[in-house]
């Protein structure tokens, strides 16, 4: 049997990326409808609403079933819909691996086979629109829902909600908290019934302690930090991007030398971020962008402020956040961050 896995982790760093499977087409007529959705509709509201905002330490396994059975264990430190840490503790090749979120910011520390942080966009919408979208989804007959069951998960009474986006696609299972909301386990299942991964939480704690350095990014093991660059091919054009991403790429003045080199549109619909990345043939730089989040129905305060280290840069200006990826000079650095503002 396996021992080692990642798959899955996705799933739980971003409970919220569970909309993305919703936004399949309609069932087709002649399905059978799933019942008892009230309760359902219920039990899926305090997950949306309470129980991304209810803070929490977990112990978690995560399973997957693609080719043979392969495990991993974390602890998950969950402060708010943005303040989120998983710590690996098993197996051996993955323990000390570390997944933060941070605002925008998603950072993937390794320390084998060499110490680094991998920086991608963490693609956090305002949960109040995705709790309307999915609520949306739910009255326009695109998703079907059906409480199928209730189990006590890590010592907690939970209702079993099945979430299906329409016939012949995989389907989620929510194990959510009777009393906080909280997504205490979840499956990933395929049409033909078999489960593709599972997470579940073996203990939980609804007072816990957090650290002053938990989901503060400089607080990582200090290594080189890199841009997560999509293993998708690039787009053809920053006009493309902008359409998939729904606002004006803003595009940096860089020294001469350096010429655009890929595109790519990040995360999903409604959240779409943007990467640019440049090179002169032997230094690359690598600039993501995505609009600020929301708190509640106003975007979150602007922090004008350039923060700079080990090679990343992190600032917010207007409607934007940016991450820039280079070792760069002072003067270029500031050259970058003036044509955006």
């Amino acid at each position: 049997m396996k021992t080692f896995c990642r798959l899955g982790v996705g799933q739980s760093v971003r409970a919220l990326a569970l909309l993305a499977l919703l936004g399949a087409t309609a069932p087709a007529d002649g399905q059978p409808r799933l019942v008892r959705a009230p309760r359902a509709r219920q039990a899926l509201q305090r997950f949306l609403r309470s129980g991304q905002t209810t803070p929490y330490v977990a112990e978690q396994t995560t399973r997957t079933f693609d080719g043979g059975m392969a495990e991993s264990r974390q602890i998950l430190k969950h402060a708010g819909p943005r303040r989120q840490r998983i710590e690996y503790v098993a197996p051996p090749r993955l323990a000390g691996e570390v997944i933060l979120i941070a605002g925008p910011r998603l950072l993937h520390y390794r320390p084998r086979p060499r110490p680094r942080i991998i920086e991608g966009d963490a693609g956090v919408a305002d949960l109040a629109d995705r709790a309307r979208d999915l609520l949306a989804s739910l009255a326009a007959g695109k998703v079907r829902i059906a409480l199928v069951g209730s189990e006590v998960v890590a010592g907690r009474d939970t209702d079993i909600v099945e979430v299906r986006p329409g016939p012949g696609a995989p389907f989620k299972r929510l194990w959510i908290d009777r009393e906080t909301g909280v997504r205490l386990k979840h499956e990933t299942v395929d049409p033909t019934g078999a489960v593709i991964v599972s997470s579940y939480f073996t203990k939980v704690t609804y007072e816990p302690v957090f650290g002053p350095g938990d989901f503060l990014p400089d607080r990582l093991p200090p290594a080189p930090i890199e841009a997560h660059i999509p293993s998708s091919p690039p787009l053809g054009s920053v006009a493309e991007a902008q359409r998939l991403a729904g606002y004006t790429v803003r595009v940096p003045n860089l020294p001469p030398r350096f010429v655009l080199e890929g595109v790519w549109a990040t995360g999903p619909a409604g959240g779409r971020g943007v990467l640019l990345r440049f090179t002169d043939g032997v230094n690359t730089v690598v600039l993501g962008q995505r609009r600020l989040p929301r708190l509640g129905t106003a975007p979150s305060p602007a922090d004008s402020s350039v923060r700079s280290r080990r090679g990343v840069a992190y600032w917010v200006s207007g409607d934007r956040v940016y991450t820039l990826f280079a070792n760069v000079r002072p003067e270029v650095l500031r050259r970058i961050v003036a044509s955006l503002r």
